[in-house]
């Protein structure tokens, strides 16, 4: 009895150690998917509070008029031709020339069509009419004027007097091959929404056509496992003189979440598939197109994880991801407070897990106080955060600025009125907006006025070397430089300029707010030589 019992003991120490060792070692936990939307909760004017997880779209291009029809890529990376992929259509389109393409989908590629609605019999007599009017009329009118090779060669760019310009395409109709099996034919066809769908003129040679259609959900193989992968589709149709442009959008319509243990605490995760491709694993990386001699270096943007994520009162507040404490690029590796983690992701988005890394942490140090910068290497992108004293944890290697967001302490001109002072101005302006016998207006919120800069690092960044256990300088931040360029056309009498304001590492600024506020527009004065002034006038942003 005494062995059992003995026995008994060391078997709850044994699992109690393992309980242990568990609980400091991987936390993984289960997503399950959210549909977009179905959140509860609004932030203003009806924006959804699950809004940030939007992630960005696939996105397609074609332009057509004339004998000019050519398709052109919104995807970086190349794919397959339309009829690769897709081995059977429709007997007949309504539309001329029907908008095709492929999206990459759970890494395999989907052939999709779209159309225009059907016309009724007399709307076609109507249309056959008035193009056959329409056409004696410019055949007269070429006849007249005598039509010379520049007019050829402007093929649909211009519209003569009295012509009538292209119509944009409305697409209402979708074919998409949801079963992947090369046939459009056999899944049905995904109408538009009616009252989402809008045409307008604008002026007498541009109009638009828009159109979104309901969620629709596509099966995926990804990793082994089936997962249902919703999404939407919407087109923008826009015509000038007789060319038309048609851009396609194709989103993710859900996003995965769950609950994880971190440090002791139950922390709500949420992932998105930010790129619209169906997997949830994809890192961002530095893509060398992004790259130049001296200019800007931009992500190639992956998934996106949220840890703890925070509803915004205002939908505008900002996506960078260096702006936000609770957003994380995907990578290998995220700094979360002041702990490096190993990210295991399963490219359906079913689980994740989170690990403290085993990789040996040095420091870094710069004298600007509140930053969050992107930084990276062959390990990936990592983010790190300035843990109140200008000094922040990162791995070691050798590693390069990719952007940067630094917010102060506190106003830097002039100091905020209190928020009850901003109370009682936001009501003083509600009661003065009010309609006599209407229910008073609520009072604009109360907004926080930050000073906050961002810039992106260049290609021309040295790489900061941290080792273990030691401390390195990371370079960036102000006093900046303003650098104006002047760009000239031949022929041209006037040149362009541009003003860019350079950080200490060579980084150029993205965005800028002084006290809740964009800056004024800066002014120029040009002189000659002798000091005579020749011009003056103000930069504008963008």
């Amino acid at each position: 009895m005494k062995r059992w019992a003995y026995y008994l003991i060391g078997v709850a120490a044994l699992t109690s150690w393992l309980g242990l060792v568990t609980s400091a070692g991987a936390e993984t936990c289960t997503l399950k998917s959210v549909q977009i939307g179905t959140s509860t909760g609004t932030i203003a004017a009806g924006v959804p509070s699950d809004y940030r997880f939007r992630g960005r779209s696939q996105g397609f291009l074609a332009v057509t008029g004339g004998q000019l029809i050519s398709a052109l890529q919104g995807n970086v990376k190349p794919k397959p031709d339309f009829s690769a992929v897709i081995t059977k259509e429709p007997d007949k389109y309504e539309a001329e020339t029907p908008f095709r393409d492929v999206a990459e989908l759970g890494g395999k590629y989907y052939g999709f069509a779209l159309d225009t609605a059907p016309r009724k019999a007399e709307d076609t007599e109507k249309a056959e009419k008035k193009d056959s009017e329409e056409g004696e009329k410019k055949e007269a009118r070429d006849e007249k004027a005598g039509a010379g090779p520049l007019d050829v060669l402007a093929g649909g760019l211009a519209v003569s007097p009295g012509e009538k310009p292209a119509k944009p395409l409305a697409l209402t109709r979708l074919y998409f091959d949801l079963n992947h099996n090369g046939d459009l034919t056999d899944d049905g066809v995904i109408e538009a929404d009616p009252a989402k769908t809008v045409e307008m003129a604008r002026g007498t040679a541009q109009s638009q056509a828009r159109s979104v259609f309901p969620t629709a959900i596509v099966s995926l193989d990804i990793g082994g496992r089936k997962v249902e992968f919703p999404f939407t589709m919407s087109t923008s149709s826009q015509t000038s003189g007789t060319l038309s442009y048609v851009r396609v959008q194709l989103s993710a319509a859900a996003y995965r979440e769950g609950e994880i243990v971190l440090e002791g605490e139950k922390r709500r995760v949420v992932l998105v598939d930010y790129n619209s491709n169906g997997r949830f694993d994809d890192a961002s990386v530095v893509a060398p197109r992004s790259t130049s001699a001296d200019g800007p270096v931009y992500p190639q943007v992956g998934d996106m994880l949220f840890i703890d994520p925070q509803t915004p009162r205002l939908p505008y507040a900002p996506m960078v991801a260096t702006a936000n404490k609770d957003q994380f690029p995907v990578s290998p590796l995220i700094m979360y407070g002041d702990r490096l983690f190993d990210v295991k992701i399963d490219p359906s988005g079913e689980t994740l897990s989170l690990e403290p890394s085993s990789l040996a942490t040095g420091y870094v140090t710069n004298p600007n106080r509140g930053f969050r910068a992107t930084v990276y290497s062959e390990r990936g992108i990592v983010e790190i955060v300035d843990d109140g004293t200008g000094k922040a944890a990162l791995p070691e290697g050798e590693w390069k600025l990719l952007a940067y967001t630094i917010t102060a302490p506190k106003p830097l001109e002039e100091e905020p009125k209190t928020e009850e002072k901003q109370g009682e101005q936001a009501k003083e302006e509600s009661e003065e907006l009010a309609v006599p016998g209407s229910p008073p207006m609520p009072p604009r919120p109360v907004v926080p006025r930050t000073t906050m800069v961002s810039a992106q690092g260049t290609s021309q960044f040295q790489a900061v070397k941290v080792t273990g256990g030691q401390t390195a300088e990371f370079p960036f931040g102000p006093p900046y430089t303003p650098q104006v360029t002047a760009a000239m056309r031949e022929g041209q009498p006037n040149a362009a300029l541009s003003l860019k304001l350079i950080g200490t590492a060579g980084e150029v600024c993205s965005s800028l707010v002084v006290n809740g506020s964009r800056p004024s527009q800066p002014e120029f004065t040009i002189f000659t030589k002798d000091d005579k002034e020749v011009e003056k006038g103000k930069f504008s942003y963008g």
